[in-house]
Formats: C-alpha cells, sequence, structure tokens
C-alpha cells in the first residue's frame, strides 16, 4: 500500500496494491500508476497513466488522463485539464459538478469467454508439462543409475562435465524453442 501525503517535486511511477493520493499530496509532474485500487484525491500537475481495477478520481489532474481497469468514478470536485480516455468493463460514473475539458473518452472492454478458457488451458498444459518433465528425471534416476554415478566420479576432472552440460543445454533450448505456444 502506497500513500502519499505531502509533495513530491517531480513524476511518480506506482507498482502497488492499493496508491492513496491523500487531499494534501502533491505530485510534480505525471504518474504511472499499476494497481488493483486508487483513490486520487491530490493534485498531479501533468499527465495521468494508469492500469487500475478501481480508481476513484476527486483531485486534480493537471494534463491528459488515460485509464484501463474495472471501475472509475469521477467525484464532483475533480478536474481534468486535458483529453481523458478511460477502457473498462464498467461505465465510469461522473458526478454532475466535475470539470472536465472534455468529456471522457470511453471505450468499453468485453472479457471474451475464449480468452478465459484458453488461459485455463495454458495452466493446464504448463503443470502437466512440468509433472512429465520430473517423471521423465526421475526415471532417468532409476533407469540409469550408472550413468549418475560417472558423472558424479567425473566431476573432478572439469572438461567433460561442462561439455555435457553445453549439450544438455542446448537440446534443451533447442526442444523449448519447438514447442507450441
Amino acid at each position: 500500500m502506497v500513500i502519499l501525503e505531502g509533495p513530491v517535486g517531480k513524476n511518480v511511477m506506482s507498482f502497488s496494491n492499493t496508491l492513496d493520493l491523500t487531499s494534501t499530496g502533491k505530485v510534480g509532474g505525471g504518474m504511472i500508476s499499476f494497481n488493483s485500487r486508487a483513490d486520487l484525491d491530490g493534485h498531479i500537475n501533468r499527465d495521468l497513466l494508469g492500469m487500475i481495477g478501481r480508481t476513484y478520481l476527486g483531485g486534480v489532474i493537471g494534463g491528459q488522463m488515460w485509464l484501463r481497469g474495472g471501475s472509475l468514478e469521477v467525484a464532483s470536485k475533480a478536474e481534468i485539464d486535458g483529453p481523458a480516455t478511460f477502457q473498462g468493463r464498467e461505465e465510469p460514473v461522473i458526478a454532475a459538478g466535475a470539470k472536465l475539458a472534455s468529456p471522457i473518452h470511453v471505450e468499453k472492454l468485453q472479457q471474451s469467454r475464449h480468452f478465459r478458457r484458453s488461459g485455463a488451458w495454458l495452466a493446464i498444459h504448463e503443470i502437466f508439462g512440468y509433472g512429465v518433465t520430473l517423471l521423465v528425471g526421475i526415471l532417468l534416476l532409476t533407469v540409469l543409475p550408472g550413468f549418475f554415478r560417472a558423472a558424479l566420479r567425473e566431476t573432478g576432472r572439469i572438461g567433460l562435465p561442462i561439455g555435457v552440460g553445453v549439450l544438455a543445454l542446448i537440446a534443451a533450448c533447442s526442444c523449448w524453442s519447438r514447442r507450441p505456444v
């Protein structure tokens, strides 16, 4: 959690769960924010760029605003002095007294079911891939114990183990690059 209660001379970049720019907080430059929630009651002299899940704007943005997230609420005391864009699943809630240089350009995002299924499929695919790799390693360890004992004996000599390691790395990289994404 980040709380800004005083002045910041230049720019602010925030990667946190929650960002709170209090009414006494002032950012001398612009702000880039990646948060799940942001309460922006203070003053940002320049632009605001953010990917924020839930945004409450009650302060001043001296430049333009570009937000992508779940929801946006603009209070009646808020002020945006430049063009504003919001990309999200919900329509922004804008209070009647808010001072906007221009209407907020809204791009409504639709979450596709195909995207969610493909993400789940990718996670399951990766889990099974790691499991199969682990099983192959255990199988090689049990089937070829002599190879591993010989490798341990040879570690006293540095040349051969480095050569075997390089060959294994090349083989693993070539297999990884052929793997479908």
